[in-house]
């Protein structure tokens, strides 16, 4: 892919958090997965080269977030947490991932760590969570999470992550309830991003609030949450924060970009480099975040209906 060429004036960005993506295998295949990892999926980055990335990082901007994700990154254990515990002395640091794989040794390395665990829970049981990450998910992620519990990982250092199905949303108030009666006091919750996997599955032709599949999520979290949850659990809405793009996302192939793209006009937009194939300031620089962040912000001027909130609910008694 080649970046989009103009003059815009630079804009001296910082980013509040990287989102590597280490790998595309995973153990899983997820009807909702937008990258389409898989069991087959490319190798991705090596080990050295993603410590390597974080200090010049480090070097040149200081510390900020760092996440881990995949695919699955701990489909390659040994690199992902050796990759974690060179982070942990610069950055804060999450981990995520899907919640199977969390053994006892795992988690002793994690738990000497200040990570982070966000486990994706699409549903409070076997049905919806099965449905969108393939039978026997829901019942190995609660082993991981008791497996973490067990050995001695604080509950306020796993959070979780639900990708809501239109199906599902009836579902929220009761994965809210199981997420706390497992210690987990902060969920996020994003719509259905139909790129990769999840367009098989769901219409990719339309998107944001408009679309059928995304409007009952919005509608439920702008107008029903207070009522069907009750008290305890308070609600954030992230969209001003994603307004800021702060959020540096490295694909697993080195392709920057400053947002998660949600098709191929977005993608072409947002391209920022390849860190693998460029250097770091190449790939960050000022006039390069300028237009890709201007680019994606005259894209929602014209087609407001592509943006996609995510909501964060915390529990506050």
């Amino acid at each position: 892919m080649s970046k989009v060429e103009g003059d815009f004036i630079p804009l001296n960005h910082r980013f509040g958090m990287i989102l590597f993506l280490l790998t595309n295998i995973c153990n899983l295949r997820c009807r909702h997965c937008y990258v389409a990892s898989s069991p087959e999926g490319e190798f991705g980055f090596h080990r050295d080269d993603v410590i390597r990335f974080l200090d010049e990082y480090y070097a040149r901007f200081g510390s900020t977030g760092f996440s881990l994700s995949g695919g699955e990154p701990l489909s390659r254990r040994e690199d992902a947490l050796a990759i974690l515990e060179a982070a942990d002395t610069k950055f804060a640091t999450w981990l995520l991932t899907n919640g199977t794989l969390l053994t006892p040794e795992i988690c002793d390395r994690l738990g000497a760590l200040r990570t982070v665990i966000r486990v994706s829970m699409d549903g409070a049981n076997e049905t919806q969570h099965d449905m969108m990450r393939g039978k026997g998910s829901f019942t190995r992620l609660i082993r991981g999470l008791e497996t973490a519990s067990k050995s001695g990982i604080a509950p306020g250092r796993i959070e979780a992550f639900c990708t809501v199905a239109p199906s599902a949303v009836g579902d929220i108030p009761a994965l809210l309830e199981r997420a706390r009666s497992l210690g987990i006091v902060r969920v996020k919750f994003e719509p259905v991003c139909k790129t990769g996997r999840a367009n098989e599955f769901w219409d990719g032709s339309i998107e944001g609030p408009d679309d059928p599949d995304t409007a009952p999520v919005l509608d439920f979290f702008q107008h029903r949450f207070a009522e069907r949850v009750g008290p305890g659990w308070i609600l954030h809405d992230r969209y001003r924060r994603e307004l800021s793009w702060d959020t540096l996302n490295i694909y697993s192939d080195g392709s920057a970009y400053p947002y998660t793209f949600t098709n191929a006009e977005d993608q072409a937009i947002g391209y920022l480099g390849n860190v693998l194939q460029e250097n770091l300031d190449d790939v960050l620089s000022p006039s390069g975040v300028s237009r890709a962040i201007v680019g994606k912000f005259l894209m929602l001027a014209r087609h407001p209906r592509r943006r996609l909130n995510s909501y964060v609910a915390e529990w506050r008694p």
